[in-house]
């Protein structure tokens, strides 16, 4: 007599987080390093804004009424306008080799800057291919406490546009914010 064992194959699929990094992730780097406000995206960003004229380098060697004091990383980060529930200024990067079908996870820090005034409460909203996908915790214009937000998002495609903007959840006056790493 014989006797058939089967044989029962198990395919496992893990999901994993793959690192992909952004140009100038920690925003030191700018076309005009000695400027306090340029208007410009950061090296390797572009503008993301639907008001004002873009973000400003934060610079704080050079800007030292500046807050937060300190940056969460290095010396300089960027600086937007929280205009209203609509509208805010921010900036957008096409990271390319994304691997379809694997999460990513998207970090960054954030905090109040207020270096134009205003006191009103400010949100990051975070975009992928120009769909607003995720926002921090809402914050004051004068918190100088750096906190972080995360999101993680499964690739459709091999390239993503990958935005962040600032806005005021409410017409409250308004504000700035600060983002880095």
């Amino acid at each position: 007599m014989k006797v058939f064992i089967p044989i029962i194959i198990y395919l496992i699929s893990i999901n994993q987080n793959y690192g992909q990094s952004f140009i100038n992730s920690s925003l030191e780097f700018w076309s005009s390093p000695t400027v306090c406000e340029t208007n410009t995206p950061p090296d390797g960003w572009s503008n993301y804004s639907n008001v004002g004229l873009g973000p400003d380098e934060a610079n704080f060697p050079l800007c030292p009424t500046t807050i937060p004091p300190t940056a969460a990383d290095g010396n300089i980060y960027a600086r937007c306008l929280a205009g209203n529930p609509n509208t805010g200024e921010g900036m957008y990067q096409n990271i390319l080799s994304l691997t379809v079908g694997m999460t990513y996870t998207i970090s960054y820090n954030f905090c109040g800057s207020n270096r134009w005034g205003g006191s009103g409460d400010c949100v990051w909203h975070l975009f992928i291919d120009d769909v607003d996908v995720n926002q921090s915790a809402i914050f004051s214009s004068a918190d100088t406490v750096w906190h972080t937000n995360q999101y993680s998002f499964i690739a459709t495609a091999s390239i993503h546009k990958i935005g962040v903007r600032a806005y005021t959840p409410t017409y409250n006056g308004g504000g700035s914010a600060a983002i880095d790493l």
